[in-house]
């Protein structure tokens, strides 16, 4: 059984898919989007919170892998 959690682009595409279309390309698109939006949100909280440092985004890109998959 797998923790990962589902992002909300993958549940707009498993919902979408189940009506009847989903563009692989567009979907591709909105999960790097997403992936992106995160790693923004957590650099900048890191960043109003602890401070600087180099491994920030490392950190969220760490973060999105462990927390949502894939390797992209």
């Amino acid at each position: 059984m797998s923790n990962k959690k589902q992002s909300s682009v993958e549940w707009f595409a498993s919902v979408t898919a189940q009506l009847g279309y989903v563009s692989m390309e567009i979907l591709e698109q909105a999960k790097a989007m997403h992936r992106k939006e995160i790693e923004d949100a957590y650099v900048e909280c890191y960043m109003n919170h602890v401070g600087n440092g180099e491994s920030i985004l490392r950190e969220a890109n760490s973060y999105y892998k462990n927390t949502y998959g894939g390797s992209k």
